[in-house]
């Protein structure tokens, strides 16, 4: 009898375990395929975007297809956007310092997209009244050519002068191959010249896009704000592959002039310049000594962005375009 009730015993664990495990195959079988339902809306992620299903599958994963303000002309998504945290200056200095010349100039050659736009406007002394106004904008566009730098850029160049009630506007086509800028411009009185010059491609930047030298410089720019400007906000957001910094200058007086200055530098995760915006703001009062007007209030804004460019560079016929001596 003792040798039945040992065997009761361990016979219903047994059956208990054995159950169990029955069991488990009827448990997964609640998870069955099912037919996917994808959203129509995208989601996105700093490299690519997709549809999902409740699921968690995704499906017409695709890169980004940048535009020139940032966005991803299929999903939206901005390079520029992510969560920001404010840092100190010793933190960003930090992170300029392991940025090496990569991370200080745009690798041109890769493709890039560059919008730029420049107003300034004199106004009479405390008033509205315009005297003069320029607006230039550009747009520039580079690849790289049979081992060349390439670009374009497509410049409109408008002034106005509110005493003469004169007005002047130039539309500039200017390639770059070859150390050779390739010009042809046309004005308001229909005249059209054309010709080639040597000059270095920063200079063609300079030029053609109004490319001020240092604005990718992080080291340069922390220097700026610390010696120059009395607040600054400095924030990063460490999103891999693409760690973002950002540098706000709220509007404040500066040798008599007020500035205002907005700067978000993105790369990618090897520290190289991926992506910019920034933007700037002047206003010279006609008191400050040594201003830009002729005795009004003058105001600037200046303001760049420049993100990659999936396409190439098209030229015309080049051999049409005559040299141009340096010295003219």
């Amino acid at each position: 009898m003792e040798i039945g009730k040992n065997a009761k015993k361990l016979f219903i664990p047994f059956l208990l375990t054995a159950l169990l495990s029955m069991s488990f195959p009827a448990f997964a079988a609640c998870d069955k395929p099912h037919e996917h339902k994808f959203l129509s809306e995208w989601e996105s992620g700093e490299l690519e975007h997709w549809h999902a299903c409740a699921c968690g599958e995704k499906q017409d994963i695709a890169a980004h297809v940048w535009k020139k303000d940032g966005a991803c002309e299929i999903c939206g998504y901005s390079i520029f956007s992510g969560t920001y945290g404010e840092i100190t200056l010793d933190q960003a200095n930090n992170f300029a310092q392991t940025l090496q010349k990569g991370g200080k100039a745009f690798d041109w050659d890769q493709g890039y997209q560059v919008f730029c736009k420049t107003i300034t406007e004199e106004r009479e002394a405390g008033s509205d009244t315009l005297i003069y106004r320029s607006e230039f904008t550009s747009d520039l566009f580079t690849s790289e050519s049979n081992g060349e730098t390439a670009a374009q850029a497509l410049v409109n160049s408008v002034t106005s002068n509110q005493g003469s009630n004169a007005q002047a506007s130039v539309q500039t086509k200017a390639w770059y191959l070859g150390e050779f800028a390739f010009v042809e411009t046309n004005n308001n009185e229909g005249e059209t010249e054309k010709y080639k010059q040597e000059i270095p491609f920063d200079e063609y930047l300079a030029t053609f896009a109004y490319m001020m030298p240092d604005i990718f410089d992080l080291a340069t720019l922390l220097q700026v704000c610390e010696t120059t400007y009395k607040e600054y906000l400095l924030s990063f957001s460490n999103e891999t592959p693409h760690p973002k910094y950002k540098i706000v200058i709220p509007s404040q007086i500066v040798a008599e002039a007020t500035h205002t200055l907005s700067i978000t530098l993105v790369y990618d995760e090897e520290k190289n310049l991926f992506a910019s915006n920034y933007n700037m703001e002047w206003f010279y009062p006609s008191t400050m000594e040594g201003g830009p007007g002729s005795g009004g209030d003058v105001s600037t804004s200046y303001s760049f962005l420049a993100v990659p460019y999936a396409g190439s560079v098209k030229f015309p016929d080049l051999t049409s375009f005559e040299e141009r001596q340096t010295n003219q």
